[in-house]
């Protein structure tokens, strides 16, 4: 129920994506795209967290080599810190992407963070589950 397909629904990121790469050039945004072969997808992954109710959510969106559409989602968190926000929208987006048969992704953050702790292979103790579930399905074959 978390995802909905660009032919069913009309999504809140899709109004924002000419603003998007407006002010872009397309060298730059082309070369995010260009190395991906047929069969990789582009995820974008955000939390966000509210600050007069400390309510988090995450989400993200989904795209091929040609920048098209696949899927959008997004997941109400309660309450929870900025970093599990930006690991739950990554972790939704990955089962969600095995779930569709999708085996290679580039994952995309604006989070140091967690660009950090997802590219190490000595991960330190940050007392989330969620990173360790992350880190097991991108070690994981299937």
């Amino acid at each position: 129920m978390l995802v909905v397909p660009a032919e069913k629904f009309t999504s809140w990121a899709q109004h924002f994506e000419p603003l998007l790469h407006a002010n872009k050039s397309t060298a730059i945004s082309s070369g995010i795209y260009h190395h991906l072969a047929d069969n990789w997808v582009h995820l974008f992954a955000d939390g966000a967290i509210a600050r007069d109710s400390g309510n988090a959510a995450a989400g993200g969106v989904v795209r091929d080599r040609n920048r098209n559409w696949i899927l959008g989602y997004t997941h109400y968190l309660g309450r929870c810190s900025h970093l599990e926000a930006e690991l739950w929208g990554i972790f939704d987006g990955i089962f969600i992407l095995l779930s569709k048969g999708y085996k290679k992704v580039r994952i995309q953050s604006n989070n140091l963070e967690v660009v950090k702790e997802l590219s190490s292979e000595l991960s330190m103790d940050l007392g989330t589950t969620i990173l360790r579930r992350i880190k097991r399905l991108l070690c994981s074959d299937g």
